[in-house]
């Protein structure tokens, strides 16, 4: 196709046209990468040299560079495409010059250039846009402009970056008084660079415009004030190396001794307390009115200012408590937001060398609770008492959780989740100094108006008020010897809720075998413990029986499983005795000492302790016997079996196999889908282990015998898959058996080929014909 001259450029000027056009639609959504994507699309390889000025690649090249300013791989080539905007962009066409484009460009190339390091070239160019901006006739962008560069100048000419400086904010402040976001970020670095130059009175004539109180209390304020923390390092170096010689005998200088040995933390911090500080100059403590962002800015000052702040111009003392009275003055405060400013004041205070200020704090907000509904101000109150409960202060505590919940059941008329956690947590308050029979007076309780999740937040918080109590109990009242028995069951709860909350950690990083792990972080947690000592709790156990599985799959898996099993061998048995004990003191139906005994004849096992793997499993076979659990026993027996061949009596271990086929097919009908299933691991485990031992006509036998009379047709839904699950563990199980009765060398033959050639020939017939009835 024959195209007419000029035809081409036409549609390449309208795709970049559209490309610069999407790619700033792209941006506004913030979808950065895309718009990049396009723009490189349609710029070419290379700036044209020589070519007319174009100017949607003018955009094109502005919009890239401004995106990739934060790219070091791309700054040649944003310097390049710079060049070529600035350029192009003051020969532009026309019987104006385009000042809009003239000024991206500029600002795109002096980027380009502070990115390279070529600062002297970019704050000439960075005068020039000065310029522009003064041409295009904005004021306001003039002087913003001289703001910023004589922040970015200071460092190599503080003197004249510094009058400049000073003259431009006094140039903003007089065209617009009032403080705001964009004035607060302009003037902090250069608060920052007069500090670092000892002008600390020039500071404060700069800090005297600002009114804090001009703001809104918002997260991008936040955002601002956190970056007066930042690193004062090149601040430091700038002092050491232009001012080495001026000495400063200001107390609140942040930049004293420049070449001393100060830690860099401590400089940090200094400096940050000056920047608050200048930002409180003009407001007094004393009488300033609430305002949410000049309380902001006092409980920084305050957190960050020195213990020992003589001299300073700001008193941190003064602003702690100007923060925390004006903070429970502010309308529609609620509970929680006043704890926490009690809380950070408190700390505060106590950090600065006030004790007694701190309990006035708290005392504040016991007259702030006046204020609140009867659920807040409970709950509130009951904090107060938990606070003196910690401190040791058992009369005023207890005194404030019984005033807490009588008032409260005063105002009340029906039962709320509030009120029932106050009682119930007011109730451990007692229990913790053992005065059981001094409890609130007891009001009966609806159940009913209660949810699931309310429940879930009661039991949550019950918790949290068990660990106080009994961290309270033992730190204040270590000799006490309570006979009562409902205090002694709630310190057993107490006791166990570390470890039922490690346990709830620990428990699914244990299902997708990460064992190694999983047993040095319950070890760190039980090494602490003595096993033979500590109560039988549940979660305990539970941590116990994970130990001692997850430890010996890891030296079941290790390159030296003997070295490994002997190494752990005395605690994981100590904590598999425990987790025994425990089940069996825990469950009197015994169920779960089955399950408990099972898992630790296993690990004693795998730890080298076959005698004692051997009595566990015979215990349980005797258990199940006793209790005519047929199936039961077909499992213990099975078990058993495993724990002989482990330890080499395989002859032994052989006849409870026989025996327990045998049972398997007498007990399990194959007309059930579960016990036909059942039936066939016991086979298929029987006729592995007789393989093992090289006893192969037994083998051989037990698998054909499984396979004929208890595979099934496939079939699907939740059990099916449960099936093929547990299908897949056994034979994981067996795998594993094999190549540690190997290892073992209890069969010095050598490896015979034969009982390999019978599994392969199972494994084939199982391919056709699942076993499981899993569908494919």
């Amino acid at each position: 196709m024959t195209r007419r001259p000029g035809k081409s450029r036409t549609l390449r000027l309208d795709a970049r046209r559209a490309a610069v056009s999407r790619a700033g639609r792209l941006l506004d959504e913030g979808r950065t990468a895309e718009a990049r994507t396009l723009l490189e699309e349609a710029l070419p390889p290379v700036p044209p040299v020589g070519a007319a000025p174009d100017r949607r690649l003018i955009d094109a090249a502005v919009l890239w560079v401004q995106i990739t300013r934060d790219d070091p791989d791309t700054y040649p080539a944003r310097l390049a495409w710079a060049r070529y905007a600035y350029d192009a962009s003051r020969v532009l066409p026309g019987k104006t010059p385009d000042l809009d484009r003239r000024q991206a460009s500029t600002d795109a190339y002096a980027s380009a250039l502070s990115r390279l390091g070529r600062y002297e070239e970019a704050f000439t160019a960075a005068r020039e846009g000065i310029d522009v901006a003064f041409a295009r006739g904005d004021i306001d962008d003039v002087v913003d402009r001289r703001i910023l560069l004589a922040a970015g100048e200071y460092d190599r000419r503080c003197g004249e970056a510094s009058r400049d400086a000073l003259a431009a904010l006094s140039e903003a402040h007089a065209r617009h008084p009032e403080t705001s976001i964009t004035s607060l970020v302009q003037a902090l670095p250069i608060l920052f660079g007069l500090e670092t130059c000892h002008r600390h009175e020039q500071a404060e004539t700069v800090a005297a415009r600002i009114r804090v109180t001009d703001l809104d209390n918002s997260n991008e304020l936040d955002k601002v004030l956190d970056s007066a923390v930042q690193p004062t390092a090149n601040g430091v170096q700038h002092t050491a190396r232009v001012h080495a010689a001026a000495i400063c005998d200001r107390p609140d200088c942040p930049v004293q001794d420049p070449t001393g040995g100060t830690p860099p933390a401590e400089r940090q911090t200094a400096m940050t307390t000056r920047l608050l500080g200048l930002l409180l100059l003009g407001y007094d403590p004393a009488s300033a009115a609430p305002h949410p962002v000049l309380i902001n800015v006092a409980s920084r000052y305050a957190a960050a200012a020195d213990v020992d702040a003589n001299g300073c111009t700001v008193s941190a003392l003064d602003w702690a408590r100007y923060a925390h009275e004006a903070v429970l003055h502010l309308s529609g405060l609620d509970w929680s937001q006043a704890l926490t400013a009690t809380r950070e004041a408190a700390g505060t205070l106590q950090r600065l060398g006030y004790p007694h200020e701190v309990g006035e704090v708290w005392r504040r907000l016991a007259a702030f609770t006046d204020r609140l509904d009867p659920d807040d101000a409970v709950t509130c109150r009951m904090a107060i008492a938990e606070r003196r409960y910690r401190e040791g202060r058992c009369d005023e505590a207890l005194s404030t959780a019984d005033a807490a919940v009588t008032a409260w059941w005063a105002q009340q008329t029906r039962s709320t989740l509030a009120g029932m956690i106050a009682m119930v947590r007011a109730d451990l308050l007692f229990d913790g100094c053992h005065r059981h029979d001094e409890h609130p007076e007891a009001h009966p309780i609806d159940i009913s108006a209660f949810s699931d999740g309310d429940n879930a937040t009661l039991f949550t918080l019950y918790s949290q008020g068990l660990t106080v109590m009994a961290e309270h109990a033992r730190t204040y009242h270590p000799d006490a010897a309570c006979t009562d028995q409902a205090c002694r069951d709630e310190f057993a709860i107490a006791d166990d809720i570390p470890h039922r909350h490690l346990l709830r950690t620990v428990t699914p990083r244990y299902e997708e075998g990460h064992f190694a792990a999983v047993a040095a972080t319950i070890g760190g947690h039980l090494a602490a413990l003595d096993p033979t000592a500590n109560p039988a709790t549940e979660a305990l156990a539970g941590l116990a029986l994970l130990y001692c599985d997850s430890a010996a799959h890891t030296a079941d898996a290790s390159s030296d499983p003997d070295a490994v099993a002997a190494a752990t061998r005395p605690l994981v048995l100590a904590w598999a005795r425990y987790a025994r004990r425990a089940a069996g003191e825990l469950d009197p139906s015994r169920v779960k000492w089955v399950s408990a005994s099972r898992t630790v004849a296993r690990t004693a096992g795998l730890c080298g302790a076959h005698p004692e793997a051997i009595q566990i499993a015979r215990e349980v076979l005797d258990h199940q016997m006793a209790t005519l659990d047929t199936a039961g026993a077909i499992t213990a027996r099975v078990d058993l079996a495993d724990a002989l061949q482990m330890a080499g009596r395989c002859d032994e271990a052989a006849a409870e196999a026989v025996t327990a086929w045998t049972d398997a097919q007498r007990h399990y009908n194959p007309a059930i889908a579960e016990e036909r299933f059942a039936a066939l691991l016991v086979g298929v485990g029987v006729g592995a282990l007789h393989g093992d031992c090289h006893r192969h006509q037994q083998a051989t036998d037990t698998l054909d015998t499984a396979i004929r009379h208890y595979t099934a047709e496939p079939d699907t839904g939740p059990q099916a898959d449960d099936r093929e699950r547990r299908w897949q563990l056994a034979n994981a199980a067996i795998v594993q058996r094999r190549e540690r009765h190997d290892a073992a060398d209890y069969h010095p033959d050598g490896t015979c080929e034969q009982h390999d050639e019978q599994i392969a020939a199972i494994v084939h017939r199982m391919l056709g014909d699942r076993l499981t009835g899993a569908r494919a």
